[in-house]
């Protein structure tokens, strides 16, 4: 099985139709999976605003081990 990657589609006359030339042999079968075009710029500031608020309001909290100097450089 081989992988040729993301490459956009436009759908149209239900049809979908690559914005790019493919280097495929005709007639060849493959396996699509779809999803909406690339973020917009709207959906982008929604997330960003997500995580600021997320961090803002410490919604994340970090309980891990906390290592010394002696700790990380211990040459014993």
């Amino acid at each position: 099985m081989s992988y040729f990657g993301d490459i956009l589609v436009t759908y149209s006359g239900g049809v979908l139709r690559p914005d790019s030339r493919l280097d495929v042999p005709k007639g060849t079968r493959m396996r699509v999976s779809m999803r909406d075009e690339l973020p917009t710029t709207e959906s982008r500031k929604r997330v960003w605003e997500h995580i600021e608020r997320v961090r803002r309001d410490g919604l994340i909290k970090l309980h891990g081990m906390q290592w010394t100097r002696g700790d990380l450089y211990d040459r014993g």
